[in-house]
């Protein structure tokens, strides 16, 4: 199963966090990007984060459920919801277990919390990679299917970035975020495929 091979990616990433065997490597990465600030970026990079935070990506989750509940895919909205806060608690629990410390080097804004693997990263990857699941099961346009997969991993990887430049998180919080993030999206993309080849 591919989400046990991210698993194995994601404990080797909590080791090698845990021993600082990067640490200088994150830190020199964090003030690279403290050095190309400017203000039309920065306010660029807080509306993406926004899209990454539970208010943006509730958004999102919301109208597509209202367009899933129009269609009476009543067991999309189920698995959507159990990806939006199975995820959220997840990152949680993994915060706590981990403790690592946010970067301190003059970040714009503040964020509460522990800082590996990165909330915005993991739940903004689990979801939107979800949507972007059942997106492709119910249009079949080879076009289409294209846009929304460049258009999701464009978008998760712009959130990414954003934490970085904001100064509240190091790069390897960010990979492990992506990790955990698809790590839940493929356990929930799995059970999906069995739950309709029951059904069928």
């Amino acid at each position: 199963m591919k989400w046990l091979l991210f698993g194995a990616i994601f404990l080797l990433l909590t080791w090698i966090v845990e021993i600082e065997l990067l640490a200088n490597f994150d830190q020199k990465i964090v003030l690279q990007f403290e050095q190309i600030r400017s203000e039309s970026v920065t306010d660029a990079f807080l509306f993406i984060s926004d899209v990454g935070s539970i208010k943006g990506l509730l958004f999102i989750t919301a109208l597509l459920t209202v367009y899933l509940i129009y269609k009476k895919r009543f067991t999309d909205v189920l698995f959507l919801m159990f990806v939006f806060w199975g995820s959220r608690g997840s990152n949680y629990l993994l915060k706590n277990w981990i403790e690592r410390d946010r970067p301190e080097i003059n970040p714009i804004i503040h964020s509460a919390g522990f800082s590996f693997p990165s909330g915005h990263t993991m739940n903004s990857t689990a979801v939107l990679g979800f949507i972007c699941f059942l997106l492709l099961i119910h249009f079949k346009s080879k076009a289409f299917r294209k846009a929304i997969i460049g258009v999701t991993v464009l978008l998760v990887a712009l959130i990414g970035v954003s934490r970085i430049y904001l100064g509240v998180h190091y790069v390897t919080d960010i990979i492990g975020g992506f990790v955990a993030g698809i790590i839940w999206m493929l356990i929930f993309v799995s059970l999906y495929k069995h739950w309709d080849i029951g059904k069928s």
